[in-house]
């Protein structure tokens, strides 16, 4: 490894004034077996530069969990200042691997949250609000389908309605007003249920013309269709439970380690 490792930094950081921790990535099989679906997920990990051997490594409340989105690679053009930094010779990374490898399957406990309506994994360190949230909008993404039906239906019923009263005669502009209003008052609700997507739409339609109760009739409608859709999605994002991850060498492909500078 001796001329090869590789060095890494958080993104948007500069390498001045930071220290060198021992990172590691690598790829942990996780398989569902509510879907029979085979996830590979990657996890990256830091700890410090310490001597270890075989006897003496890293222990569970030393590692540092890393967001492999904000990691990014970088060149180290003086090699130099490894020495400097460093207690040990860099040709020493091939045994320090090896000792951190069986660390991590050791020591190095995963706890994730699983959806088993979505079969998908929450990402190391999210927490069950957070990850509720997201499986929120991927169930809502799924019914998106279904939304645009219900959206159809009540804009036809809609249309339909106004088209009927807009060849309507009336006593006189007035009443013809009222029902004008009524019809704008009704699209707006319609819009602001589908903006909200979920039942706490306060709505008040004049009543006082013949086309109040069949735009009220058609907003209720739809208001009951997305209520039971909402619930639908809310009940698929919190189907979620703890999920533990018990590391082995056979679930862990792709262990590269090299230098994180923090």
């Amino acid at each position: 490894m001796s001329g090869r490792l590789a060095h890494y930094i958080k993104k948007n950081s500069e390498i001045k004034n930071l220290q060198p921790m021992l990172f590691s990535s690598f790829y942990v099989d996780l398989y569902d077996f509510h879907s029979n679906i085979k996830i590979s997920k990657k996890f990256c990990v830091s700890v410090p530069i310490i001597e270890v051997d075989n006897e003496i490594t890293w222990t569970k409340d030393m590692f540092k969990i890393e967001s492999p989105y904000e990691i990014e690679s970088i060149e180290i053009e003086n090699k130099d200042q490894l020495k400097k930094k460093f207690n040990f010779s860099i040709e020493k990374f091939d045994f320090l691997k090896d000792i951190l490898f069986n660390s991590i399957v050791n020591f190095f406990k995963i706890e994730l949250y699983k959806n088993n309506s979505l079969s998908i994994f929450s990402e190391l360190g999210e927490s069950k609000e957070n990850f509720i949230n997201r499986c929120f909008k991927i169930s809502l993404d799924k019914y998106e389908y279904e939304i645009k039906q219900i959206r159809k239906t009540s804009e036809m019923e809609f249309e339909q309605l106004k088209e009927k009263f807009d060849k309507k005669e009336y006593i006189n502009d007035f009443e013809k007003e009222k029902v004008k209003d009524s019809f704008y008052e009704a699209k707006w609700v319609l819009e602001k249920i589908f903006l909200n997507f979920k039942r706490d739409t306060n709505f008040e339609i004049p009543l006082s013309n013949e086309a109040s109760q069949d735009l009220i009739s058609i907003v209720d409608k739809t208001l009951k269709k997305m209520e039971s859709l909402f619930l639908e999605v809310k009940k698929t994002a919190e189907d979620v439970e703890k999920y533990s991850i018990h590391l082995s060498p056979k679930n862990i492909s792709d262990f590269t380690v090299g230098i994180l500078w923090k």
